[in-house]
């Protein structure tokens, strides 16, 4: 039997957690701003010399969590090693280590809306407007990697618009608790204490505006911060994401293989909206090399945008354009007119192209995080959506996705050319309970129990376009 100081108190232990009219550390809570999974955000006023700030207060069910903790308190000290205008300010934390204490952050008061909520009244933004907004959070962000603090959940949600004076759509970035130092090679866990950053095999951040090392769950450096950027101005521009999804798999199987699409024409009114599109693309380039070199790069592209000077972004990997009606309507006439070979002549797989040397195997499941291996062999390759290169060399490889309580899949593929392979994976059905039929009571009540299925997991579909009534999916458990 495993007793509650192994695993941390029980959920009836717990405490309330404090509400307002209570003091904590030196502040009285006024009112409740807001509250998430991993804690409040409520108003406070200083007990002894009346400053209103906000507080961030940590769940009274994460406060025995060191990595919470640990989590909370290092958002407080990347944004005072960084100290910048456009990035929100902590000024204090309130730290206990006591059963039942308080752990929170106070941070300066912010009049306002978010950058998502903003999206959420579905108003077009101006192109002036636009500009203003992202040449800060490139300010920002340039600020933060200079000090060495890559943000990794950079996303609307996160991206505050408040009001100095007369001037309107003030930006402060928000949420730095999955920032991460990428200064030093140092671990920056203690030995036998689990990392809550960002390890290989670890995935943290909002699948709608990761990067594809993100993705892969591969370290990250700065470079993961402008993909987002990319994506936050893109959505600004398109009215929509780059890529959309169902679930947190799709999501990150998309911005891992599928090119960036367009943006439809009618979005871009001039050549100052074409030339705000084509950062976006550079932004939203696959490998980290092929995009800006910094934040501050493309601070500079969009000041020139705002003063009107033309812009050309080099190295500028184009989306891939959207198939033509004719094009379509000729392949569905092929395929009706050759039947199955015709069909088979547009799918075929070309012979191995002379110049390269390996193929890219992209694997996707429905659920996600399946485990593939190679068909007979005991050594796992990783988990979907996973990706892995082999050899050009012709040869058809099987491999199997596996997961518990799920009927395991085998899929035959040849390494001629790139595949990206997505297969779904049913529940396995317990068969019906045997009957007896000289104890008819026990009998039934033995099936009644037999057909007690095993808990599923039932997932939502993910809303691709914005809902005030449910918040985006966030990989972060400590995030408000």
């Amino acid at each position: 039997m495993t007793s509650a100081s192994e695993n941390g108190p029980r959920a009836d232990a717990v405490p309330p957690g404090p509400a307002v009219g209570d003091v904590v550390g030196a502040y009285r809570l006024m009112r409740l701003l807001g509250e998430g999974a991993a804690g409040r955000v409520f108003e406070v006023e200083h007990t002894t010399i009346g400053r209103r700030a906000a507080m961030k207060v940590l769940a009274p069910e994460h406060a025995h969590r060191p990595g919470a903790v640990r989590r909370l308190f290092r958002e407080a000290q990347a944004v005072n090693k960084i100290r910048h205008p456009h990035i929100v300010d902590v000024t204090d934390l309130v730290e206990s280590s006591a059963p039942g204490g308080v752990n929170a952050i106070v941070m300066e008061l912010l009049e306002g809306v978010s950058l998502g909520q903003a999206l959420l009244a579905g108003q077009r933004m101006s192109t002036a407007r636009i500009l203003g907004i992202m040449t800060q959070v490139a300010d920002a962000l340039a600020a933060a990697h200079g000090a060495f603090f890559v943000h990794r959940d950079l996303k609307p949600e996160n991206i505050f618009l408040t009001r100095r004076g007369r001037q309107d759509d003030v930006v402060k970035v928000l949420d730095f608790g999955l920032a991460k130092s990428f200064a030093s090679a140092a671990p920056d866990v203690k030995p036998g204490e689990r990392s809550h950053h960002t390890m290989e095999g670890t995935f943290v951040g909002t699948p709608a505006y990761c990067s594809p090392e993100q993705a892969s769950a591969k370290p990250v450096d700065h470079r993961t911060d402008i993909y987002a950027l990319g994506v936050v101005l893109y959505e600004l521009l398109a009215g929509r994401l780059p890529f959309e999804g169902r679930n947190f798999g799709e999501f990150l199987v998309k911005h891992l293989t599928l090119p960036v699409p367009p943006i439809e024409p009618a979005r871009l009114s001039g050549p100052i909206d074409q030339a705000l599109a084509d950062v976006a693309y550079k932004c939203l380039a696959k490998s980290p090399a092929d995009r800006f070199g910094s934040a501050a790069e493309v601070k500079e592209l969009l000041v020139r945008l705002a003063q009107g000077e033309p812009v050309d972004v080099p190295g500028l990997p184009r989306p891939a354009p959207r198939p033509s009606r004719r094009g379509l309507v000729v392949g569905a006439l092929l395929v009706t007119l050759c039947g199955g070979a015709g069909a088979w002549w547009l799918r075929a797989p070309r012979g191995p192209d002379p110049a390269r040397k390996s193929v890219l195997f992209v694997f996707a499941s429905e659920p996600a995080g399946a485990e593939v291996y190679r068909q007979g062999q005991p050594t796992l390759l990783g988990l979907t959506p996973f990706r892995q290169e082999f050899p050009q060399d012709g040869v058809t490889r099987l491999f199997e996705m596996k997961m518990p309580g799920r009927k395991p899949v085998i899929v035959a593929l040849a390494a001629q050319t790139d595949v990206h392979v997505k297969r779904k994976l049913v529940p396995v059905v317990a068969p019906p309970p045997a009957k007896v039929a000289e104890e008819p009571s026990l009998s039934a009540a033995a099936s009644r129990e037999a057909k007690i299925d095993p808990p599923r997991l039932r997932r939502r579909p993910l809303k691709t376009k914005r809902s005030a009534r449910r918040p985006r999916l966030t990989l972060d458990p400590f995030a408000p």
